[in-house]
């Protein structure tokens, strides 16, 4: 089933392939004409806009798609005009001074445009094979029955990987020897969420692991060590190799179930969240949904601004990306108007730009904005950033609105829950009910749980 749901995913990316394809042909015949006119008749600034920003819109969404050679002359193109854009809005810019820009040479490069077009089309084609989808986290569904693959070297400590596997099984664990050479295998016939593995063997597993997550269809797998060292050094050289934890022998088997548990539920905790998109490039728009809902994210995508406040509403996103510029909007100004809504003070926004000068992200971060990505960025990557910025943005949600004894709501924020509830039970016109329950000497339950703990 994963298999099939990998080839339409696939086949979904190919079609948006498709059309960046035939969109780029008429932008790129749209910016031939511009030059031509500038050259020819006489130059406007409205024309030389229009030329910076087709080939910013390229400079950023051509690698997403495979042409990172029409990526990269469409960004030294879009630097050459930049500087005539800026003074043009200073009105200091003649138009004589246009036309010696976008001259001869200017306009041959354009015109090399459609050639690494073509030849992108064509290589793609050559290479053969369907656009590959992103593999990361967790398998759905992996989570019910934990497999934990204990990696041992023969003869080395047999008494204590014995008690270890005993101690994991009865504390729930489905636990498996695993020999070093059977474990690139196992890793790809089973679903084996964790590895733990003896100190002697961490840096072939964590190589080990590596190539296994690279694969197609592989993840990454968290692995454990238990081994006698326990200085700094030692730590240090694991954390490096990636390890998410080491024990030292005799382990203290519920402190490393506890341990495992703890990082299945981060896990699982960041393989979801709700993202929100803006911008106006649709191909772009819909190829970043199609790669963050395949991770298990859910996505809401804006390709007009005017539907921004009504978006962070309805579908109360745990992360925002936008780009700094979108159709006539300014992301900046975007950003800064979010900030109005104290519900929205925390919540993060991220840029997806191609802009590459340095103050204008500066300035872009310094109106409210979390992070700055420069377009291309690769799927992985966003998946990454998505997922950990989603993690972070509900953890620090539950720290703030809930109770950390109870788990409930806190005061102040039951009251806008319910104007929430109320809102859509009437939108899908359905009855609503409030009910408050009162507990009686709840102080004494509070007071007994507190010095519990």
């Amino acid at each position: 089933m994963a298999a099939d749901s990998d080839v339409n995913i696939s086949e979904q990316l190919d079609a948006l392939r498709e059309r960046f394809v035939g969109k780029t042909r008429q932008q790129l015949q749209d910016i031939g004409d511009r030059v031509r006119r500038i050259r020819d008749e006489v130059p406007t600034e409205t024309d030389l806009d229009e030329i910076y920003q087709m080939l910013h819109r390229l400079a950023g969404s051509s690698g997403t798609f495979g042409f990172h050679g029409l990526g990269h002359r469409a960004r030294d193109l879009e630097q050459q005009v930049k500087p005539m854009v800026d003074l043009a809005k200073e009105s200091r810019l003649s138009p004589e001074s246009m036309s010696a820009v976008i001259g001869p040479r200017f306009q041959r490069a354009v015109a090399s445009l459609n050639s690494l077009l073509d030849g992108g089309a064509q290589a793609l084609k050559t290479a053969g094979g369907r656009s590959p989808v992103p593999q990361t986290g967790i398998p759905s569904g992996a989570r019910e029955a934990v497999r934990l693959a204990v990696v041992w070297p023969p003869g080395e400590d047999a008494a204590e990987r014995a008690d270890l596997c005993e101690g994991l099984e009865d504390g729930g664990f489905s636990v498996c020897n695993v020999a070093l050479e059977d474990l690139l295998p196992r890793l790809a016939s089973e679903e084996l969420l964790v590895v733990l593995c003896h100190d002697s063997l961490a840096e072939v597993v964590a190589d080990q692991l590596q190539i296994f997550a690279s694969q197609p269809g592989g993840h990454l797998v968290p692995f454990l060590t238990v081994g006698e060292d326990d200085g700094f050094s030692r730590n240090y050289d694991l954390a490096a190799m990636g390890a998410f934890g080491t024990f030292t022998m005799p382990v203290d088997v519920p402190a490393l179930s506890d341990r495992i548990e703890r990082i299945l539920s981060e896990q699982e905790s960041k393989s979801g969240g709700r993202v929100l998109i803006v911008d106006d490039d649709l191909e772009l728009l819909e190829h970043y949904a199609l790669i963050l809902e395949s991770a298990g994210l859910s996505v809401r995508t804006i390709p007009n601004p005017d539907a921004l406040l009504h978006a962070l509403s309805e579908f109360d996103p745990d992360i925002v990306f936008m780009d700094v510029r979108i159709g006539g909007f300014s992301g900046i100004t975007l950003a800064r108007m979010i900030r109005f809504d104290a519900r929205w003070i925390g919540l993060p926004i991220v840029y997806l730009s191609s802009e590459k000068d340095r103050s204008t992200q500066l300035e872009a971060l310094s109106e409210g904005a979390d992070e700055f990505i420069t377009k291309p960025v690769s799927d992985n990557y966003l998946i990454n950033v998505s997922r950990v910025r989603c993690y972070r943005a509900r953890q620090l949600d539950k720290l703030i609105s809930r109770d950390s004894l109870t788990g409930l709501l806190k005061h102040n924020l039951i009251k806008q829950e319910v104007h929430k509830e109320y809102a859509r039970a009437k939108r899908s016109g359905y009855d609503s009910v409030v009910a408050m329950i009162d507990l009686d000497h709840f102080k004494q339950v509070n007071d007994t749980i507190t010095q519990g703990r």
